[in-house]
Formats: structure tokens, sequence, C-alpha cells
């Protein structure tokens, strides 16, 4: 096969591969017939003419042709098939496939390009601009019937520009559709949101914010309803149920800033209303002096509203009153004390008041009182409870210095009063002497220590000063005995009994 007959044949297979079928259902859906007419004319037109002469060749010609003259020449035939003039030149031939193969590759781009485009619903976003990038690739084609290649190529080109354009514009249209639709989101309207970000989503797929923003419109009008339910609640004081609508919203839509507006406004009235109940209540618990209680309330109501500043003020006024009280009790107590003669209790009284307060005067002068009369019932309590020690001279001076700071006492109490004639009594018994009996066998020797050696008797009476004694007593042979007692003053006879009774064995 020839380089001619090559090129006829490459150039009818790109006659009929070289073409514009652009995907524009709906966009072109109007001038689909006339268009295939206008596109397809000279066909038709070459089919008539086709018709025509076979109808010539075949009915016509046969009658008026008369039998060629066979020519065996073979001179004579070259001679003649040189002289038949060419159709078509190499040289247009080449030129013809060379814009073929560019119309191709540049055709081939614009429908990648086109097919991308209409991908991403561009006639949503760019219609007039893609619409008029159609047409020019519409009237390339006619050039390119027309064999004007060059008007041809240019139209392609302005095509394959028109949609490197589009597409070239694709981030700022997204980043337009998709500020249109979060203003739709905080505009509540969602709708014009859905509309917005959808095709925002057509241009740009994987975008999360795009997906979130979409997401969060699909269910803004639920959350809207929601909003609206936990505003009838919260006027009329069902807070916690409006909060568990807002939650119920916000599980739909986390990132909305209007639920998260109304759950910041419905947990500060419960957190308002809370302090006010803990609040009322601490006043409360503190007008009824219950003042551990009014402590614990206004603790509570500090933690509810940190940011506060009555709780703690509400807290010092209740430990100051606490402290008066407590300190009111102590000197009260202490004063009672004092009343019953109770000295030691009442001091521990006044120093509990003073731990409270160190500048309590009065609590000072208390202590000292109760104090020194603490030590004065004491003493007057041990005189009265050992009689027997002041058989001891020095014991019984004390016991009489006592005797007289107690008479000084002014206003002395019914205990006072009643220890200080139970002392006079035994002052004055502890001079008198206390009669004693001694009884033994007349064997055993007797001797009583402070008064000496009595001896042997079988009875013995005598007198004696109050006190504790010692008696002993000795015989040959037996083991020795020893009692010890004491006479009390004012008591009646004592009798003791003391004899040696156990022999002591030799062996």
């Amino acid at each position: 096969m020839t380089s001619a007959e090559q090129e006829k044949k490459n150039d009818k297979q790109a006659k009929q591969t070289v073409s514009l079928n652009f995907n524009r259902t709906g966009l072109l859906s109007k001038k689909n017939t006339y268009n295939w007419f206008a596109s397809h004319y000279v066909i038709i037109l070459l089919l008539l003419t086709l018709l025509a002469v076979l109808y010539f060749v075949v009915v016509q010609l046969p009658g008026s042709v008369s039998e060629p003259e066979v020519e065996l020449d073979a001179k004579s035939l070259m001679a003649a098939e040189a002289q038949k003039p060419i159709d078509e030149s190499p040289w247009q031939e080449a030129q013809l496939a060379k814009h073929r193969r560019q119309a191709q590759e540049i055709l081939s781009d614009v429908l990648a390009r086109q097919k991308n485009l209409e991908e991403k619903k561009v006639t949503l976003w760019a219609e007039n601009a893609f619409s008029q990038a159609i047409k020019n690739a519409e009237d390339g084609d006619l050039f390119y019937r027309s064999q004007e290649f060059e008007q041809a190529m240019e139209s392609y080109r302005q095509t394959l520009e028109q949609l490197q354009s589009i597409e070239a514009s694709i981030p700022e249209s997204f980043s337009s559709y998709l500020a249109s639709g979060q203003q739709a989101l905080t505009a509540n309207n969602a709708a014009q949101a859905k509309q917005q970000l959808q095709i925002a989503l057509h241009l740009m797929p994987d975008n999360k914010s795009a997906q979130q923003a979409f997401d969060r419109a699909l269910v803004l009008d639920q959350v809207l309803s929601l909003v609206k339910q936990s505003k009838v609640l919260m006027d009329e004081q069902q807070l916690e149920s409006s909060r568990d609508v807002l939650n119920q919203a916000a599980a739909l839509d986390s990132q909305s800033p209007m639920v998260a507006a109304e759950l910041t406004r419905v947990e500060t009235a419960i957190k308002e209303r809370d302090y006010s109940l803990a609040m009322s209540s601490g006043y409360q618990n503190l007008k009824n002096k219950n003042y551990p209680s009014a402590i614990n309330d206004f603790t509570a109501a500090g933690k509810i509203l940190p940011s506060a500043t009555d709780p703690q003020k509400a807290i010092q006024q209740a430990k100051s009153q606490a402290l008066k009280a407590a300190i009111t009790e102590k000197i009260r107590q202490a004063q009672r004390l004092e009343q019953e003669e109770n000295w030691q209790l009442a001091q521990q009284s006044y120093q509990q008041a003073l731990t409270l307060d160190q500048t309590l005067i009065s609590a000072k002068v208390g202590q000292l009182r109760s104090q020194a009369r603490a030590e004065l019932d004491s003493d007057l309590k041990l005189i009265l409870d050992k009689p027997t020690r002041l058989a001891n001279h020095k014991v019984f001076a004390q016991a009489e210095k006592v005797y007289s700071d107690a008479l000084k006492i002014q206003a002395p109490g019914k205990k006072l009063q009643q220890q200080i004639i139970d002392v006079k009594k035994l002052l004055a018994q502890v001079k008198q002497p206390v009669p004693l009996r001694i009884q033994s066998d007349n064997h055993t020797k007797i001797t009583l220590y402070r008064v000496g050696e009595l001896g042997n008797f079988l009875a013995k009476d005598l007198s004696l000063t109050p006190g504790e004694y010692t008696i002993t007593g000795s015989r040959d042979g037996y083991r020795d005995v020893r009692q010890e007692f004491t006479l009390m003053p004012g008591r009646p006879l004592k009798t003791i009994t003391i004899a040696c009774s156990e022999k002591v064995s030799n062996g």
C-alpha cells in the first residue's frame, strides 16, 4: 500500500472519529433536532446526489454508451493513465492529518475536563460559563466539517481555556458556597444551608468542613424544634427537663453555637436557682442559730457560684456568730457552775472560753475567781475527808488558815457555808480527847506508840487526842502482834484487843 493510500485511509478514519459528542443533556435539549439537521445536512445532500447518479448510471447510461474498444497496448494504457489529473496532493493530505491529530489531542483534554466538571454539577454553579464553552466547541465542529481547520482549532482552544478557567475557579467557588452555607446555618435557614453546602460538596466532596456543615444542616430543623421545646420548659421553670432536651439537640449537632448558648443559659439558671436556695437555707439556719448547717449551706452556695462573694461573707458572719454564741455559752456554763459551787468545772469552762477568745476580760476574771475557789474547796474537802491529819500541829495550823480564808468569802454559797461549819466543828473536836479502852491477857507486854510502854494488864482506859496510832504486843515464846487504828474526834469509846497467842517453835 502506497503512502498516499495510507494517508487516505487515515483521513477516512479521522473523519469517522473526530467529533465533539458532549454530554450536555438538559443544557442543549431544546436544540437537539435542529442541531442534528444542521450538522448532517451535507451528508443528506451527498446521499441524495449519489442516489441520482446511481439512477443515471443504472438506468440511463447503459442505453446511450457504446461498447468501448479494448485497448491492449500497455504503453498506450500507461500513457493514458499518466495523463489523468490527481485529486489530492500528498502535502494537503499531510496537513489534514496533522490538524486532525491536533484536534484529537485538544478534544481529548476538553472531554476529560467536561466530564470532571459535569461530575461536579457545574451547571449549578457556573452554568453560563460552561454553556459558552460548549457553544465554542460546537462552533469548532462546524468549522471542522467545513475543513476550516484553523478556525476550528481556535474554537477548540477557547473551549479548553474556558473549561480550565472554570476548573481554576473551583476553590474560590467552594469557599463562597461554604461561607454562604455556614451563614445560612447561623441564620437557622436549613433549606438554604443544605442547598449551598450541597454545591460546596459537589466542588470538594472530601472537604471535612463542608461535610460537617452539611451534616449540621440536615438536622437543623430537628435542632430548632428541640431548642424551642427547651425554651418552653425553661419558661415553666422545668430547668432540668429543659437541659435534657438541649442535650438531645447537642447530640444531633455538637457544634451548634445556638445549642451551646442555650445550654449555658439553662445551666446558669440552674446554678442561680440552686445558689439562691442554698443561701436562703443558710440564712434560715443562721437565724435559728444552727451555725454548722448554715456554714455548710453557704459553703455549698460558694461551690455552685465560685465567683460570688456573698457566700464567703455569710460564712464569716456565721463563724463569727457561732464563735460569739460558743463563748457566751461557755461563760454562762461557767457562771452556772459557780452558782452550783462546782469550781473546778467552772474554771475549765472559763478556760475554754479563753481558748476561743484570749481577750475576754470577764473570762479571765472568772477563771481567776473560780481557780481560787476551787483551791479553797479542795483544801476544805481535804480537812474534812482526813481529819486525823489534824493531829499534826503543822497540818492543824494550816487547817486553821484555810478556815480563816473561808470566813473571808463574801456571800458564800450553801456548800461553802456547810464546809465552814463542818471544819469549825472538826477543829474544835480535834482539841478534845477521845476515850480508848485496850484489852489484853495480862501476859502480853503492851506498847502504844506516841504514848509509851503500857505494860501487862487485862484492860486499861485511856484518853487520847484524835489521830492515827500504832499498838504492839510482845511475850516470850510467842510471836509479836501489831495493830494500827485511828481515833476520830467526837466518836464514842473505842475498844482495842491485843494479845500474843501464837507460840514460836524452837525447832
